[in-house]
């Protein structure tokens, strides 16, 4: 496609913000750059509804662009924050580095006060309800400021990887996700205890608490889709 230098930098932010996606561009006559978007396939059709009007998107018809095959698709999880806005910039910041694709977070936001710090992330939020949110529509009021939409239960498709995303706090309900064998991987928190364990097909992730309140350790994870290796961290 072909952008002028003006709008270059603007939609290279927009679309690095999004989808996670590379440019390459090349200079031509006329102050005008001619950019691939190298995009993941998982992001493929998400992009193809987009094109660029005057430096914004907008939804009204398909770029033709290559996609570039990537050799791992990293996300980003998290749950049981409890209002700690420190370790959640502490967690934002982490997920930035990493350039995650995007960040799934598993419940215990607490107050709507707490979806402040997630304004910085740079992906896209995913997510669901925990057992301590005391106010659900001012929570999901505060996250629609970051595009996001929570719920009690999640299920979703991204890279072939059939996943779940369930607080836990009903463990027969947890329990019956995972031995179901119909998800690749189950995403849990509520016991505030990091566990990554592989039952059949299906790998249960927990990240722990981001919070630390309870063990004294602040942890999120990281998981590879492509591999299926999750990583715990301490913040």
């Amino acid at each position: 496609m072909l952008l002028s230098r003006a709008q270059y930098p603007v939609i290279e932010k927009l679309v690095q913000r999004t989808f996670r996606a590379a440019f390459v561009g090349r200079e031509y006559p006329g102050h005008l750059l001619e950019v691939d978007v190298l995009v993941s396939a998982g992001n493929a059709h998400m992009l193809s509804d987009l094109c660029f009007t005057h430096g914004k998107l907008s939804r009204t018809q398909v770029i033709k662009y290559p996609i570039q095959p990537i050799n791992y698709v990293m996300i980003g999880v998290i749950s049981d924050t409890h209002d700690n806005m420190e370790a959640m910039d502490k967690a934002v910041r982490f997920f930035n580095n990493k350039k995650v694709e995007f960040v799934v977070f598993a419940g215990d936001f607490v107050t709507p006060l707490s979806v402040e710090p997630l304004k910085n992330l740079e992906c896209p939020l995913k997510g669901i309800f925990g057992n301590n949110e005391g106010d659900k529509v001012n929570v999901n009021r505060k996250l629609s400021e970051v595009g996001a939409e929570f719920s009690d239960f999640l299920e979703m498709e991204h890279d072939d990887r059939k996943i779940a995303v369930y607080h836990g706090h009903n463990p027969n309900i947890l329990d019956a996700l995972v031995k179901s064998g119909k998800y690749d991987i189950v995403i849990a928190g509520h016991t505030h205890t990091p566990e990554t364990t592989v039952e059949g097909k299906t790998m249960l992730l927990n990240p722990g608490e981001c919070c630390g309140y309870l063990t004294g350790i602040r942890t999120i994870a990281t998981l590879d889709l492509k591999e299926m290796k999750a990583e715990i961290h301490e913040l």
